[in-house]
């Protein structure tokens, strides 16, 4: 555990600005929705994408179908606690592994 904390906050002293700016438009939201933004830290290819939870899935590698289906919904106009509710009851323990994944 304190390898991760370690890499955590190495981490988070390398990408200090980039993480700020996204804190910044995340703080700057009356709620959170799918045009939160999200920061994604590329370890292998150092670098630091800033874009909205919606854009979410194209930023990553792959994401499993049923990380899909619960952005899908939230594209539909489902609330982010409906989406996660009715996912979790069609899904279980997969859509949890999946979320954990994404």
């Amino acid at each position: 555990m304190a390898d991760l904390a370690r890499t955590h906050q190495a981490l988070a002293e390398d990408y200090r600005w980039p993480l700020q700016i996204a804190a910044g438009k995340l703080l700057a939201l009356p709620s959170w929705s799918l045009n939160a933004t999200v920061a994604i830290i590329h370890t292998q290819v150092e670098g630091i994408t800033i874009g909205a939870v919606r854009s979410l899935p194209a930023f990553l590698d792959h994401s499993p179908p049923e990380f899909d289906a619960f952005m899908r919904l939230q594209e539909q106009g489902v609330s982010l606690g409906e989406a996660y509710q009715q996912c979790l009851a069609e899904q279980g323990q997969e859509f949890l592994d999946a979320i954990e994944v994404a």
